[in-house]
């Protein structure tokens, strides 16, 4: 990876550029969509919602998508929306990546 994949946000974590396929549902609701991961960190991602969602700010939303490493590793985590701007979505992952050793492996790569 070279320093044209990563930039840093304004929290000062590294974050990956990627484009990763996989899907979200909303807890405690019906809400669900596919989504394709735009930037991961070990603290967060942002992605592009494939159709239209109904997320807002403070929404706690279960995550699931696929690494594009050498496994397809599938990672499944929960978090809660930071921000949305139309069809743009940030999320803050509820526990670090750090502590996942698959995607922790993966952003240092």
């Amino acid at each position: 990876m070279d320093l044209s994949e990563m930039n840093q946000d304004r929290r000062d974590h590294t974050r990956k550029k990627v484009a990763l396929h996989g899907g979200y549902i909303k807890i405690g609701s019906e809400i669900m969509g596919d989504m394709l991961v735009e930037d991961l960190s070990f603290t967060g991602l942002s992605f592009m919602a494939l159709s239209s969602h109904g997320l807002k700010v403070g929404d706690t939303i279960l995550l699931k998508f696929r690494l594009d490493d050498q496994n397809l590793t599938e990672i499944i985590r929960d978090g809660v929306v930071r921000y949305v701007q139309d069809s743009r979505i940030g999320v803050e992952f509820l526990r670090s990546a750090s502590l996942d050793r698959d995607l922790g492996f993966y952003l240092l790569a």
